[in-house]
């Protein structure tokens, strides 16, 4: 943690500063709150082929190591002489099994998040890798999850989005957009098995969501039968405009389709679905700004020039989005129209996961404000 105040080297397997205990196992970060009192951390545990035990005090690097190295299933350090409990030793007996306990249970919750996929909370960090800061079944606006009390009976069920008006402020009177965003949506949350772990979840929220901290209903029976019956994906058909298409407005970009007992479920993921609004707007302003600059280029450039047009739009969003997610999504689609950008997350993500490899994204070295 670089906001550590101590000096202390890494261990290899676990290390405690600023009120985290940080696993180095590419499995979990998991807050202390539990293991600590008043927020001082009293005693902690890990488990990584030997247990690891620490009374009041870090353990030095050398100590951690000798530890490892022996091997044993159950190694625990005295507080002073670092050595394995005793009945001579000045930490009490029961101390020493409250926190074998402790640890029991922390293995627990590591064993629990080795097999989940967001679905423990808060500590969602699996094989190294954030995933989502909710489970999938809050992943909407919260009166489409009463919709299926709502909605009748029926062999099948269609939803569908639009653009209902133009890009206002771009100088014409042009009601044309590019669509954009919708495989980041599919591949990321759409397509992505629900768990039983993820309905738990999302049922321990919904308990005390209503008004006056009553249960809001929500279709738990219809999440568990399409995790029982269509391996946990979501039982629709998503039909969508291929990415970068130019379309007028109150075009369909996307259809949803439901059929069955599971129709009602139909307007559940259009909340996700409708998140092509952002990506799409960046690249419909972006495509505007590229006709006026090659009208200008028209009227001024010598034509041996005009390759320039392609970076006179540069990005340099990356520092004004709220995620890393946003600077992906927005700067991919400012590189429909332009080639120039400066944000890397998106250039990378192009290059190597939209187009073969093949760089799209290019930049220049520069000091501050382009000098």
């Amino acid at each position: 943690c670089a906001a550590c105040p101590r000096d202390i080297p890494h261990p290899p397997l676990a290390t405690v500063c600023c009120g985290q205990v940080c696993f180095q196992l590419g499995i979990a970060s998991l807050p202390v709150s539990s293991l600590s009192r008043r927020g001082q951390l009293t005693s902690w545990a890990v488990h990584c082929g030997a247990e690891l035990l620490w009374y009041g005090k870090p353990l030095h690097p050398e100590t951690w190591m000798s530890a490892v190295a022996m091997g044993q299933e159950e190694s625990t350090l005295n507080k002073d002489s670092g050595m394995p409990w005793s009945s001579s030793d000045t930490v009490p007996k029961s101390q020493y099994d409250a926190v074998l306990q402790q640890n029991e249970d922390l293995k627990r919750q590591l064993a629990e998040l080795k097999g989940a996929t967001g679905a423990v909370f808060p500590a969602e960090m699996t094989n190294g890798r954030r995933l989502l800061e909710c489970p999938v079944g809050v992943m909407t606006d919260s009166y489409k999850a009463t919709h299926f009390q709502m909605y009748p009976e029926a062999k099948s069920m269609t939803a569908y989005g639009e653009f209902r008006a133009q890009y206002k402020g771009v100088g014409c009177d042009d009601d044309r957009f590019i669509f954009y965003g919708m495989r980041h949506c599919i591949e990321n949350i759409v397509n992505r098995p629900w768990t039983v772990a993820d309905v738990d979840a999302a049922e321990a929220f919904y308990k005390t969501h209503n008004a006056g901290g009553t249960p809001y209903p929500f279709p738990k029976d219809l999440f568990l039968k399409f995790i029982k019956e269509n391996d946990g994906y979501f039982p629709v058909i998503i039909e969508s405009l291929p990415e970068g298409t130019v379309a007028y407005v109150r075009t369909p970009c996307f259809i949803i389709t439901a059929e069955g007992e599971y129709s009602r479920l139909c307007t559940f993921l259009e909340t996700v679905l409708d998140m092509v609004w952002y990506p799409s707007c960046v690249a419909t302003l972006s495509r505007f700004v590229r006709d006026l600059v090659e009208e200008a280029f028209d009227k001024s450039v010598d034509e041996e020039l005009h390759w320039l047009a392609d970076s006179r739009l540069h990005d340099f969003g990356f520092r004004g989005c709220t995620c890393i997610e946003q600077s992906v999504l927005g700067g991919a689609a400012h590189l429909l129209n332009f080639g120039g950008s400066d944000t890397m997350s998106a250039g990378y993500h192009v290059q190597y996961h939209l187009n073969g490899g093949r760089p799209v994204a290019s930049s220049i070295p520069a000091t501050e404000h382009s000098v």
